[in-house]
């Protein structure tokens, strides 16, 4: 009885012992983490007030001065200017801004930011119903973008800067049977215009989107291929929609303009995304090696070039792979198989895709060229011609 007793009592103590230890590790992580986060707390803000700090004691401010007008040249009132220096992006969090210096438009239009220390600025204005016009529609000076590179010393006064009258598109998304797209991507781009520029927007469970943009012609294009699943179409076939153009076709060249109106709203801006069915090429490479390796099947269509790749250890010398999937054209097929420094090719072949999977395509292999080899000799002949060119 004593001898239970005793024991039970050395095992309580050791268990408390045992918890207070580990309550104290607990608490040490705590105020760890703690400290680390006040810290952390305390580097953010040191760099934030470093940001806004005098700047005369950088060796000399800059400043950001000007008038922000409309599209027929008329001052804004109540237009907040801001210029904005982002810290490094950061995973998850993207930028966060550690300084901002900003100014409210007068009766006038005018707005001053007499002093701020010289480095690059993001530039932004804000006011209800308008939107920020491009760089190639406004004197701006310094600001090229929405960027403004401001140096020590220098003085700019005469800024000017333009808004217009915010523009609105809306319209809804359908598919093929006429039913509501959701979560699709509704972009438009102002006509003419080459590369970027396009404006994105979401379609809602109804298929609706509403896009703000400003005046202007633009393109207005939807991609749905991630709105359904390849066996989800109510058809049953497999396939999913491609990128299309309003009013519903598969080129820009093919599209017609939509206008957006200054403080307007262009509605009914309904189509359909086309929908494409798609299929697979089963294809069968013979002649490989008694070697693991990697297996490459090229390829070249309707939607551009590309390859599928897989390690393979074939024992009979023979792979499959199943490739795509494509909708209907022609495509022309090379498969090839590194193992080693050594690369074997087939001869192309072309395939059409019409109306159903393909199978029991063959690539047969043949001897290739030792890739590394021909490396090395192109590595040597680059060599030999610096080490000869003082005698050319």
């Amino acid at each position: 009885m004593y001898s239970w007793q005793s024991s039970g009592k050395d095992k309580l103590l050791a268990y408390a012992r045992g918890n207070h230890n580990l309550d104290r590790l607990l608490s040490m992580k705590l105020y760890f983490l703690l400290f680390a986060t006040v810290l952390g707390a305390m580097g953010q803000t040191a760099q934030t007030g470093t940001a806004n700090s005098n700047p005369s004691s950088a060796g000399g401010s800059a400043a950001f001065l000007g008038t922000v007008v409309d599209a027929a040249g008329k001052p804004l009132e109540g237009v907040h200017v801001t210029l904005t220096v982002f810290g490094e992006r950061r995973l998850f969090f993207g930028r966060n801004p550690v300084a901002i210096y900003s100014s409210l438009t007068n009766e006038k239009g005018r707005f001053s930011i007499p002093e701020v220390p010289p480095r690059s600025y993001e530039v932004a204005l804000e006011k209800r119903g308008y939107l920020m016009a491009p760089s190639e529609a406004s004197n701006r000076g310094p600001v090229s973008g929405d960027h403004v590179q401001l140096k020590a010393g220098e003085r700019f006064t005469d800024v000017v800067l333009h808004m217009a009258r915010r523009a609105i598109i809306t319209g809804r998304l359908l598919g093929e049977y006429g039913e509501p797209l959701a979560g699709a991507r509704v972009s438009a781009k102002p006509a003419g215009s080459i590369e970027g520029g396009w404006e994105t927007a979401m379609t809602d469970d109804h298929g609706e989107f509403r896009l703000s943009l400003l005046p202007g012609k633009y393109l207005v294009a939807a991609d749905a291929s991630s709105h359904m699943p390849a066996d989800a179409h109510p058809s049953g076939n497999k396939g999913n929609y491609q990128f299309t153009y309003f009013p519903g076709v598969a080129t820009d060249k093919e599209a017609s303009l939509v206008e957006a109106l200054p403080g307007g709203v262009t509605g009914d801006i309904d189509f359909k995304a086309i929908w494409v069915a798609t299929y697979t090429v089963k294809v069968e490479v013979t002649g490989i090696p008694e070697s693991s390796g990697s297996l490459f099947i090229h390829y070249t269509g309707k939607e551009g070039s590309g390859s599928h790749s897989q390690t393979v250890d074939a024992k009979d010398g023979r792979a499959s792979m199943l490739i795509g999937p494509w909708p209907a054209g022609t495509y022309r097929l090379t498969a090839s198989y590194r193992f080693g420094e050594t690369e074997l090719q087939s001869r192309p072949t072309d395939v059409t895709v019409a109306t159903s999977d393909v199978q029991g395509i063959l690539l047969p292999l043949a001897p290739g060229w030792n890739w590394m080899a021909r490396l090395k000799s192109k590595a040597a002949k680059r060599r030999w011609n610096r080490s000869n060119a003082q005698y050319c």
